[in-house]
């Protein structure tokens, strides 16, 4: 559902959008130039993407991580949901007792205009939230983040990257 938001997103924003299609094609330069490729076949976007390293994904694309970060922060209808194993606990001064469920929406934290000014504007270039604790839970937080942030992001990153390529060709 996030990558149909970051095309809408992309889609009122030509700037951003304009902005990532350079860096993927500033990647396919650096690791898959069409001028080293002698095959027919090896000149296949997707062969070409897919022959950029993990590290590249991982390091060389801060448009494309600040774009998909403002898209998980604004369109991510997801809540974090934890079980009290006990024993009970107060949270706000509301007891949680044990085997009890605390349901926690991410909006609550990722629309409130006191940690995101405008916080219904799209802005992959705001800064982050470093004022408050869980500024920022897209991925998760506190005991137990996404363990697989690192590779969700490649795996985002990657699958975004042909269609905004051919979207400009």
């Amino acid at each position: 559902m996030s990558a149909s938001w970051l095309f809408a997103f992309l889609g009122g924003h030509q700037n951003w959008r304009s902005d990532a299609v350079t860096e993927i094609e500033g990647l396919l330069d650096a690791y898959a130039p069409l001028s080293t490729c002698t095959e027919a076949s090896s000149t296949s976007l997707s062969l070409r993407l897919s022959s950029i390293p993990l590290e590249a994904w991982e390091n060389e694309v801060p448009v494309l991580d600040a774009i998909i970060r403002e898209t998980t922060r604004m369109a991510q209808p997801h809540v974090a949901m934890r079980r009290n194993l006990g024993p009970e606990l107060y949270i706000n001064n509301k007891i949680i007792p044990t085997d009890a469920y605390v349901v926690y929406p991410f909006s609550d934290v990722h629309l409130d205009p006191e940690i995101y000014p405008d916080p219904w504007r799209f802005d992959p270039g705001r800064k982050e939230a470093n004022n408050v604790s869980f500024g920022y839970v897209g991925w998760g937080g506190g005991k137990k983040p996404f363990v697989l942030q690192t590779s969700m992001l490649m795996v985002f990153s990657v699958s975004q990257a042909k269609p905004l390529v051919l979207a400009t060709a």
